[in-house]
């Protein structure tokens, strides 16, 4: 518990916040780095598998600027939840370890004042990201560029690095880079693959990553899952989905939906998703290409420059040939044909689009398609009978008839009818979900958990909690139960840091001295005022006050928090 909250550091580990720059809109956004992301340290299993663990809004770090380097409970649920919901349908992503809720951690957001928490998070590998790269790149560092790849290839490419040991350089740093690789994977097999010439680690290295970005979007694109934020520092470099923030499984299928309210030009739309990881991987061969102009070819521009746009063009065929085997997963088909993307795959996507049927409910309520009985068989006029609650408009009836005759081509002559729908149902409803994370339902769990948490946070500190309306977070009332806490201290004992309001707040009915609980509470709910910014700093002094005399800790720690758990 204290490691995954941030009290207490795993032994032999030294926590870091890493640097990194990135496009933001398609715009160079110069340094950023993890501003509210401290890494704990990195755990190697007795299979050789390596993962990064992270606590997200534990403080500020080096790179917080002007934010407080705190999350909220809000936003971490709906990390935990995707994140979780993700690897359960089988696609790349970071994965949440335990979230810890702060309620006496008040933190100020866009949608007002909310309650904290901690996201204990994991990458399998590293997580590191596209902007990584870019910052160095950008200031003209090719020795830390070069020490940043050569570690990230080392370390999470073996399989790219051992391709080294047969270049130019094993003689210099062979022994000392590849010690490691040769351990892992085995001397015998690496002096058993020699090479005529000198490889070209950072190309080989660039085309993995590209081909892991592929299979990412991919997955989000079969599965209706929309990333909403997707710069160059959002990207992780190991083709893991990561940093949830305003993602979106969408409801009625809609290729344009934006769910990013600040993405005012579309730029990540559902159905930009694909370009903008091609434009993502652009900006990153860019970023790379010194070290592949010098290293790879020999200070050769012009084939550098060949070598990254062949690695490039493979993007799309890889994408799409993914995509097309997990949609025809979805589809239930056993057969793969060249044709099936134009001829079934799109066509079936453009009949939803006009229908703006649900994404996930379609393709669930296409389990039960039959070719047995009535629902598959019989028409009506010239139209197939459908399953009561799958959609039926002109164009998805077309695409019906389609469906059907492909069905029926995969089958032999004579076949049961009723144990085929039987075996396509089984396969369909094994990659077609019949939940996903959507918003209203992340929103409930939110409502439960603020209420949960709210009461239980109320009996701990001896308060009465006012019965739940509906909407989460703390409330007041007079008549609240005295609390037996420390005095108030003296001024002179306060900690360094420490700030009080000159006046008792006056927005404030009762004596804050007498019945400080109450007095928080009430705080707590109580909005800034943008025009009062006499106002303001009284309720920002009484949060830290309540931080700092009632257990709560240093403000960069949840130490001594009465804290919620789930893992």
């Amino acid at each position: 518990m204290d490691v995954v909250v941030g009290n207490r550091s795993i032994e032999g580990s030294n926590s870091w916040a890493q640097c990194y720059g990135g496009h933001q809109f398609g715009v160079w956004a110069s340094q950023l780095g993890d501003g509210r992301a401290i890494s704990l340290g990195e755990i190697e299993t007795s299979g050789g598998e390596r993962f990064e663990l992270q606590l997200k809004g534990s403080g500020s770090t080096p790179y917080s600027r002007f934010a407080d380097g705190y999350a909220v409970l809000r936003s971490s649920i709906r990390e935990f939840l995707a994140s979780e919901s993700m690897h359960a349908l089988g696609i790349p992503t970071s994965r949440a370890l335990a979230l810890t809720a702060a309620p006496e951690r008040l933190v100020r957001r866009e949608e007002g004042i909310e309650t904290g928490a901690v996201v204990c998070r994991v990458a399998q590998g590293s997580w590191i990201r596209f902007g990584t790269f870019e910052l160095w790149s950008k200031r003209g560092k090719l020795s830390m560029l070069r020490e940043l790849a050569d570690f990230t290839i080392k370390n999470y490419f073996p399989n790219v690095w051992v391709k080294r040991l047969h270049g130019e350089e094993k003689g210099k740093e062979g022994k000392e880079n590849g010690e490691a690789v040769e351990e892992k994977i085995g001397k015998d097999k690496i002096e058993a693959e020699p090479s005529a010439e000198p490889p070209k680690m950072y190309v080989s290295w660039f085309q993995e990553v590209v081909r892991r970005t592929a299979v990412m979007i991919a997955h989000w694109q079969a599965v209706g899952f929309c990333h909403g934020v997707m710069n160059t520092d959002n990207f992780s470099i190991l083709g893991l989905t990561i940093d949830y923030g305003p993602y979106q499984f969408m409801d009625d299928y809609y290729p344009d939906y934006i769910c990013n309210h600040s993405d005012h030009e579309g730029r990540y739309s559902f159905s930009n998703q694909p370009s903008i990881g091609m434009w993502n991987l652009s900006s990153l061969g860019s970023a790379i290409s010194p070290l592949v102009v010098k290293y790879d070819c020999n200070d050769d521009q012009d084939m550098a420059g060949v070598l990254l746009n062949d690695a490039l063009e493979t993007y799309e065929p890889i994408m799409n040939e993914n995509f097309t085997g997990l949609m025809r997963a979805k589809l239930g088909l056993k057969d793969a044909r060249k044709d099936d993307l134009e001829a079934i795959i799109y066509p079936c996507l453009g009949a939803m689009a006009s229908a703006r049927t649900d994404y996930t409910n379609f393709f669930r309520m296409l389990c039960h398609f039959r070719l047995s009985d009535e629902h598959g068989a019989v028409k009506e006029g010239d139209k197939v009978a459908l399953p009561a609650k799958l959609p039926g408009t002109p164009s998805l009836f077309t695409w019906y008839e389609k469906y059907r005759e492909r069905l029926l081509s995969e089958l032999p002559e004579g076949a049961d009818l009723p144990v085929a729908d039987e075996e396509r149902s089984a396969r369909m409803k094994l990659v077609n979900p019949r939940f996903v994370p959507r918003n209203y339902l992340l929103q409930n769990v939110i409502d439960e958990m603020e209420h949960l948490i709210a009461n239980q946070y109320a009996a701990d500190t001896a308060a009465v909690a006012v019965p739940w309306r509906g909407g989460g977070g703390l409330l007041s009332e007079e008549g609240l139960v005295q609390a037996k806490l420390p005095a108030d201290p003296e001024e002179e004992d306060l900690p360094d840091g420490y700030y009080k309001p000159v006046t008792e707040p006056k927005i404030l009915d009762m004596d804050w001295k007498a019945n400080p609980v109450a007095g928080y509470l009430e705080v707590l709910t109580t909005p800034y005022v943008d025009e009062d910014m006499a106002t303001n700093g009284e309720l920002r002094a009484l949060r830290r006050r309540f931080a700092t005399d009632y257990g709560a800790g240093v403000p960069q720690s949840v130490k001594g928090m009465k804290c919620s758990c789930s893992s």
